[in-house]
């Protein structure tokens, strides 16, 4: 019988991790897919709604701490870039109302936030939450990223898709 050392499993967490920090890159890129989500309001998240300027999109769910911490740098980067023409949208991945509601107030999110109605992390080219997704002007998804990020790579990545003729 084969004993795995505790090095090894330390290694096999590492490597998940890495991957899982990595931005993901498409060659070539690929339109944003027709995702089924709803606004908290009642009307259907259309894939028009993603046409004609850049978006950061934000897969969160209203019970992880690490989106809420996220929240708090995208929050200050959203009142720097909206006002340039940049569009932000949280996605919860969890249907219950109330509970996006409530953590939406919680972590005074200001931007739109919708509910997914259906599986929108693999369409969308990720696997975690927090994960963020940056459209260019086409509705190209230029870049997606899993896990947490700060208010530097944000700036970053909304500067390149602001630089980008798309």
């Amino acid at each position: 019988m084969r004993q795995t050392s505790a090095c090894g499993h330390l290694w096999a967490a590492c490597a998940v991790a890495v991957v899982a920090a990595c931005d993901v890159y498409s060659e070539p890129m690929w339109p944003m897919p027709a995702i089924k989500a709803h606004f908290l309001d009642g009307h259907a998240l259309p894939p028009e709604y993603f046409a004609g300027r850049p978006w950061v999109v934000n897969l969160f769910l209203p019970t992880c701490g690490v989106c809420a911490r996220e929240f708090r740098d995208l929050e200050v980067v959203r009142a720097e870039f909206e006002p340039q023409g940049v569009g932000f949208v949280a996605i919860s991945l969890d249907p219950d109302e109330p509970t996006v509601r409530a953590a939406i107030q919680r972590l005074g999110l200001g931007m739109r936030a919708a509910i997914a109605d259906d599986e929108i992390l693999g369409p969308l080219g990720v696997a975690a939450t927090p994960s963020t997704v940056f459209l260019a002007r086409d509705g190209t998804i230029v870049a997606a990223a899993n896990g947490r990020r700060d208010a530097d790579f944000f700036r970053r990545r909304i500067r390149e898709l602001l630089a980008s003729n798309k």
